[in-house]
């Protein structure tokens, strides 16, 4: 029989819509720590074919035609009892799902009105469309972004066209932002759940992430001896549309083997401390893993982070711009 280890932060991770199924599937590791899977979303093949899985099925027929925020909203508020039966009891809700429907921004909206309604700490992790997926997705996209920022205590968006990578097959391409998700999940799970040498609790993680809105996740991983690379990937991740520099909070860890130096853990914490804001709130936790032999992991969560001027999406219409004003002069 298979041993479940169950971490004293109540984590649950509550899905919406098909795409934020499409992450809930990939992170059935989550199962074994004894965090709670949750799907809300309208009848469907994705939620149809999920497993294991506690399964709220929103009461629609006519969904497809009636793409608003306040149609997802009432019908979340539908199923709210049922969204507030579920969520009962958690310490933390990651909320995942896609930025690219009104109808399950709604849903999303409602879903952490229920879950504020328990104080209970809701953070969201989102991707935005593509940008070959038109304007009026985009525009939904920002529109919903700033939304969810207003209402969630905090929120981590993935611009999709970051994820692409040339040599990818469609399939590969597409199921890239299920699988960065799913580890980002994973990562935060381990800052909240990993014990070591020096331990970050809950109230650290809620103190770098309650009502901060727009938060960061960096993860770095690399040989001890390439130890500016781990730091580098950790600050820096390409994928977000917010950077960690200039960070008011922020929470990191740094996983290696038991005979990590006190001088490279100063050498990672002096980095992080000159890229933060000059008086930002700092904890740090080390967790020792004979596992990982010669490498360092560092994750960074941080809160109070500034968005990039231009995120790619606009970015790519701009471009589009320049070259039809370009052409037309040719």
């Amino acid at each position: 029989m298979k041993k479940t280890f169950k971490t004293p932060i109540k984590i649950k991770v509550l899905a919406v819509g098909g795409a934020g199924c499409n992450f809930l599937e990939r992170l059935a590791s989550l199962d074994s720590k004894g965090i709670e899977r949750i799907a809300v979303s309208i009848p469907g093949k994705v939620i149809n074919r999920l497993k294991d899985i506690n399964k709220i099925i929103l009461n629609s027929k006519s969904a497809a035609q009636k793409d608003d925020v306040d149609f997802g909203k009432e019908l979340a508020a539908g199923s709210r009892s049922k969204i507030i039966d579920a969520i009962k009891g958690a310490d933390i809700v990651f909320v995942l799902g896609s930025l690219s429907k009104n109808f399950n921004i709604g849903i999303m909206e409602e879903t952490i009105s229920a879950i504020k309604s328990e104080g209970i700490l809701s953070f969201v992790i989102a991707t935005k469309p593509f940008s070959f997926e038109g304007k009026e997705r985009i525009k939904t996209a920002k529109t919903a972004h700033k939304r969810l920022t207003e209402v969630a205590d905090a929120i981590i968006t993935i611009d999709s066209d970051k994820l692409l990578n040339q040599g990818l097959s469609a399939k590969e391409g597409l199921s890239v932002a299920d699988t960065t998700v799913a580890g980002y999940i994973d990562a935060l799970v381990d800052v909240l759940d990993e014990y070591g040498e020096i331990n970050a609790d809950f109230n650290d993680f809620k103190t770098t992430v309650a009502n901060c809105g727009q938060a960061f996740i960096g993860i770095g991983l690399a040989d001890r001896s390439k130890i500016e690379q781990a730091i580098g990937e950790a600050t820096v991740n390409p994928y977000l549309e917010n950077e960690f520099a200039g960070a008011e909070r922020a929470l990191y860890t740094i996983t290696a083997n038991p005979d990590l130096t006190m001088e490279e853990v100063k050498k990672i914490g002096d980095a992080i401390k000159a890229k933060a804001a000059d008086n930002a709130r700092i904890i740090f936790s080390m967790v020792s893993n004979k596992e990982m032999d010669n490498k360092v992991k560092i994750v960074i969560l941080a809160g109070g982070v500034a968005t990039k001027e231009l995120p790619t999406i606009e970015l790519f219409f701009k471009k589009q711009r320049v070259l039809k004003t370009t052409n037309s002069r040719k």
